[in-house]
């Protein structure tokens, strides 16, 4: 997300100079010696290094990583009381995050290599009520410190860090999990003039000022998540003034400013994120200021965004109340806002954004947009104006918009303007900061942008994407910030059931995938329609089987169903009727509608084919009745008896083709004709003839024939021929 791209100010180089003395400390040094000089000879705990750099005249002290929880004798306060801290001394600055060898401070990390001045058992085996007293002129940098516990009735503040003097710089810190009544994690008294750069406070607590409480302070550049406090839930200031500069809160509660609360005196908070604080009612009182809460006393906040922040009372970010004063300054309390954005607070009570009560205000130049029940509520004698600014549902005051700002990515924490805001160029130049959030110079264009970011991108333009029926689309529905030309590729991908119709909006036509330049902002909605589902109905007229089995089957349209037919024994597949025609077997079938589909089967006709012999032989198939399909092929094969000879058919069949080939196509009749076969000179008959022999019934002839033999043999050899045959008449 942008808004937490914070470009922190780097304030760096405070302390000693590059020539002042270093004194080592390792835990882990196992050697004999422990002078302090040298990495190999390093002291094994904090403080002999600290005083003696001390008893030099000030210097350096190099830390390397380790916890560092030894107990600690300390005597602090009036009376003196035993606090169980690391004591700083003036001019000292100790630096943590070595690794134990390196010889120049820039080589170290103290990310990598952390290091911890941990006070959860220093205190002769209980918490230190100060893990770390300050001293004048003296550094803190590159540690963790954590388990402090100010909760005495005497020293009740500052578990993490007390510190009552001048001068005092803390960098490159992280404060965890530390407690007291007031300060968490710090507490700067009202003699302190203590400074905070690039440190991070994490679920510290208190009943003041969760991660710190303080009257001089600054603050820079700092990260403070999940702290909790009554009052504060991240930062107390109480009177003089403290300065809070580019810093970021999440998720900070307490009762009363779930990230900051001011209680006299003056803050300013310049540059800083509050998401997700939220403040919370505590038996039966309730809260105000989600982010944060100003009572008697003077609140500045430029070019800062509030978003998500919450109160169970009012004021979801801000809540602000004071008194009027008959005399010397008319109001307890003022608050003045200047070039802040404020999106997604909410309030159980009212003001969304900002409830004032009683108190002197003055708004310009900012965004209040998307906050409930509403944006800003005054109530009481207060006396100020809000103008040049942009407000959900108007407000009056001159300048003032109430249009949609049109934030780059308002769901993903982008409240920069797109190129058609109309908080663009429409603030005023009263009071405005030189610079916005990310340190861009104001104004970049004709006049002062509304809100916290100044306008200086490229056009950039909002693609809306959509989906009607059911699908998915990439880039995902909702909205999308793209580059004037920009071109982007947009895919559909249907449900099941769904099929992918048409774009609408700014693509028409079907092309999927599709591509679209960015020109302004635009629209494009993709079209899924459902597939229709149709039934086919499958059925069998005659004897056989269909696949897919007769019956009903539900298909989505344009599917393709093969249907396959296969008759039964007797029977033919003979064609399809209904949605199918012809005798295409298998066949496939696109679904458009119902259909029905018959295929139609056709019983196969019989015939009988007699067969009979004349004279003797046998015949395949033997004769008798045989009963066959129509257009079946017999084959017929007549064998002659010894002294006999196959002839010719009769019948159905003619010739004298042996074997032939029958088809049936009717009932029909074969008969297979067998003569036999005689020796004698012109048949057995002639040479009965030639011996005047009178034809006689066929048993007399061939007993003739058979006595005739000898002769005719004689005759064959005399004429030197002979008839094979013998051929006769039966009477």
């Amino acid at each position: 997300m942008r808004w937490w791209a914070l470009a922190f100010v780097a304030t760096l180089l405070l302390g000693t100079t590059a020539s002042a003395a270093v004194w080592y400390v390792d835990k882990d040094n196992t050697s004999s010696v422990e002078d302090g000089t040298s990495w190999a000879t390093a002291f094994s705990t904090i403080q002999p290094a600290i005083d003696a750099a001390f008893d030099d005249g000030g210097g350096e002290v190099w830390v390397a990583e380790g916890v560092y929880d030894e107990a600690r004798t300390s005597l602090v306060h009036d009376p003196e009381v035993d606090t169980g801290s690391l004591l700083m001394k003036e001019d000292v600055a100790i630096y943590g995050g070595f690794s134990g060898s390196e010889d120049s401070r820039d080589q170290r990390d103290w990310d990598i290599h952390e290091t911890v001045i941990d006070g959860s058992t220093s205190r002769s085996g209980e918490p230190a009520y100060h893990v770390v007293v300050s001293a004048r002129e003296s550094v803190l940098d590159g540690f963790v410190v954590e388990g402090g516990d100010a909760n005495d009735r005497i020293v009740d503040a500052g578990g993490g860090l007390w510190a009552e003097v001048a001068l005092f710089t803390c960098r490159n810190c992280l404060f965890r999990q530390n407690y007291a009544d007031s300060g968490g994690a710090a507490c700067c008294s009202s003699d302190s003039d203590v400074t905070f750069v690039d440190c991070q406070f994490e679920s510290n607590s208190a009943d003041a000022g969760g991660a710190i409480a303080g009257t001089r302070v600054t603050v820079n550049s700092c990260v403070f998540e999940g702290n909790s406090a009554t009052s504060g839930g991240a930062i107390r200031c109480r009177g003089y003034s403290s300065l809070i500069d580019r810093c970021v809160f999440l998720n900070n509660e307490a009762q009363n400013g779930g990230a900051i609360s001011a209680f006299g005196g003056h803050a300013m908070v310049l540059a800083c994120v509050f998401h997700g604080n939220r403040v919370l009612e505590e038996a039966g009182t309730e809260g105000f200021g989600g982010a944060a809460a100003v009572a008697y006393a003077d609140m500045t906040l430029k070019n800062c965004v509030f978003a998500a922040n919450s109160s169970d009372g009012d004021g979801g970010a801000v809540g602000a109340t004071g008194t009027y004063l008959s005399e010397g300054p008319a109001w307890t309390t003022s608050v003045h806002l200047t070039s802040c954005t404020f999106y997604g607070n909410t309030a159980a009570n009212a003001g969304g954004a900002l409830r004032l009560d009683e108190v002197e205000y003055d708004v310009r130049n900012c965004i209040f947009w998307g906050d409930t029940p509403d944006e800003i509520v005054v109530s009481g004698n207060g006396t100020g104006s809000v103008t040049y600014s942009l407000v959900e549902g108007g407000h009056t005051g001159e300048g003032n918009l109430s249009e949609p700002p049109l934030f780059v990515d308002e769901a993903n924490g982008d409240f920069h303007l797109r190129t058609a805001s109309p908080a663009i160029d429409t603030g005023t130049d009263e009071d405005v900061p030189d610079v916005d959030l990310d340190g861009v110079a104001r104004p970049q264009g004709d006049g002062f942008d509304m809100g916290a970011y100044e306008y200086d991108g490229p056009p950039a333009f909002i693609l809306t994407v959509a989906i009607e029926g059911q699908g998915e689309v990439d880039p995902a529905p909702g909205e999308h910030t793209y580059a004037e030309n920009d071109l982007v590729t947009l895919e559909a991908t249907a449900a099941d059931g769904w099929q992918f119709d048409h774009w609408e909006g700014a693509i028409a036509g079907s092309a999927n995938p599709t591509n679209i330049r960015i020109a302004a902002d635009a629209t494009v909605t993709a079209v899924f329609t459902e597939i229709p589902i149709f039934t086919l109905t499958v059925a069998v007229a005659g004897q056989g089987d269909v696949e897919p089995p007769p019956g009903q089957y539900s298909h989505a349209q344009d599917d393709v169903v093969t249907l396959e037919a296969t008759p039964a024994d007797g029977w033919l597949f003979d064609h399809w009727e209904g949605a199918l025609t012809g005798s295409t077997n298998p066949v496939g079938l696109t679904i458009t509608a119902d259909a029905t589909v018959t295929a139609v089967f056709i019983e196969i006709p019989t015939f009988i084919l007699t067969i009979s012999v004349q004279g003797q032989g046998d015949v395949d198939p033997a004769p008798g009745e045989h009963t066959y399909t129509e257009n079946d092929v017999v084959t017929i094969e007549a064998t002659a008896a010894d002294g006999w000879l196959f002839d010719h058919w009769e019948g159905a069949l003619t010739g004298s083709f042996n074997p032939v080939d029958f088809t049936i196509t009717e009932d029909a009749a074969v008969t297979a004709v067998f003569e036999r076969i005689c020796p004698l000179p012109y048949g057995c008959a002639g040479a009965a003839g030639m011996l005047n022999a009178a034809p006689r019934a066929s048993a007399s002839a061939d007993v003739l024939c058979l006595a005739l033999m000898p002769l005719a043999l004689i005759l064959f050899a005399y004429r030197r021929r002979i008839t094979p045959v013998c051929r006769y008449h039966r009477s």
